[in-house]
């Protein structure tokens, strides 16, 4: 698709090459729920706890030449004194290091690229599948809008300034990421990687990724606790993916809306409301929050009739 619309994708190829281990394990070394880098001469080896009784590693091996046997010696070389075997080998694959962006993700105004059809890059920091999905889950809402509640096709060209933002940053985080296992100014490939985690959390986890420079407006909603009477909740829990929600914190006169706006109050009473808490983030303001759970806008209680304009935006 993309050469058919004669869309650039230059790919980057760091020259990198990876081992993927998924299995059951049998060893000496203390398990534990975190991610553990191996230092050993450089950071071969990243040990990622699955679920249930399935662990992942990565393991770079420098060669496209290798089997399994190669990579689990490889895996016990970084982890001595201590031993390690599977059990059972649930996948294992290799993969060489390609880094890309697409120029643009839209061709022609109805043809979309999502996915690992606009970008590619490590799978370090995990972020492909979840880019992926925020792509799709972004451009199905706004094509929902348009075909189901009559917005402006304009909504759509927004799916591209939005995501092609996201996908750079990813590109940037991973391949800081998997560099990082090679090269090192002061020998401490490990200790480098665990930083770079750090600073990088908000991407990795994408609970950094924001529509957005900065105040509320962009960001992701925070999902706290509300109450059902004496029930405890997540306030995620009472959003309809299908439409937006209008979050009202505190006590506010009615407002009518478009069907595709849901209207939920949560008050700072448990007398006073169906939902309520008293602590929230959000008191006193009213929230409007797209269907993809970005918050579009916000408004004090006193002034919602603005956010009743911003949601005109979205309709005929």
């Amino acid at each position: 698709m993309r050469e058919h619309f004669q869309i650039p994708f230059e790919i980057v190829r760091p020259q990198i090459v990876w081992a993927v281990l998924d299995g059951v394990i049998n060893t000496d070394f203390a398990k534990v729920p975190e991610i553990i880098v191996f230092q050993a001469e450089t950071s071969d080896v990243a040990w990622i706890p699955r679920e249930g009784n399935i662990d992942r590693f990565y393991v770079r091996m420098d060669t496209k030449d290798f089997s399994m046997d190669d990579a689990i010696a490889k895996i016990n070389r970084a982890m001595a004194p201590h031993k390690l075997t599977f059990d059972e080998i649930i996948w294992f694959s290799q993969f060489s290091v390609k880094e890309s962006v697409a120029e643009r993700f839209i061709a022609q105004d109805r043809i979309f690229l999502a996915g690992d059809a606009c970008h590619i890059h490590s799978v370090n920091g995990g972020q492909g599948l979840n880019t992926g999905l925020a792509d799709a889950f972004n451009l199905m809402w706004k094509m929902n809008m348009v075909i189901n509640n009559g917005a402006d096709k304009k909504l759509l060209k927004s799916y591209e300034s939005e995501r092609l933002p996201v996908a750079q940053s990813v590109i940037a985080t991973s391949g800081e990421l998997v560099r990082s296992t090679k090269y090192s100014d002061n020998n401490t490939h490990a200790q480098d990687y665990v930083k770079i985690v750090q600073k990088r959390a908000g991407n990795i986890t994408g609970m950094g990724i924001r529509y957005g420079q900065e105040g509320l407006a962009g960001s992701r909603l925070f999902d706290q606790e509300v109450y059902d009477g004496p029930r405890s909740l997540r306030l995620y829990s009472l959003l309809d993916y299908s439409k937006f929600t209008l979050l009202i914190f505190g006590n506010a006169a009615s407002v009518q809306v478009p069907e595709f706006v849901n209207v939920i109050k949560i008050s700072q009473d448990q007398e006073a409301a169906k939902y309520w808490n008293k602590n929230s983030c959000y008191s006193n303001q009213a929230v409007l929050v797209r269907p993809d759970s970005y918050i579009e806008a916000t408004a004090s209680l006193e002034n919602i009739t603005s956010l009743l304009e911003k949601i005109k935006e979205h309709h005929p």
